[in-house]
């Protein structure tokens, strides 16, 4: 593994598709610039920490975004409402 990358682990993920397009909202800002849009999504959960973060992958793979939820539920409910994610879409690879 790179050093300096992220020590998380993967739970969730799913690669979006055409029927996961952005449900509507204005795109995601960082300053005064828009995001990309995601081509991934993953949920992870960093080692000695509550909660789990959904990750946005940008086209390259890199990290552009992240979300703090509470549970995993939380988390697939908010790809859900932004993306059309369904529960049944997600590769899950750890409980």
């Amino acid at each position: 593994m790179e050093e300096g990358a992220p020590q998380y682990a993967v739970l969730r993920r799913i690669r979006l598709k055409g029927r996961h397009a952005p449900r509507g909202r204005d795109r995601a800002r960082r300053g005064p610039h828009e995001l990309p849009l995601p081509r991934e999504l993953r949920i992870v959960r960093y080692p000695d920490e509550d909660g789990v973060y959904l990750v946005f992958l940008g086209p390259s793979g890199e990290e552009i975004d992240a979300a703090w939820h509470q549970s995993v539920a939380l988390a697939v409910g908010r790809a859900e409402s932004e993306y059309g994610v369904q529960d049944r879409d997600w590769e899950v690879l750890q409980e």
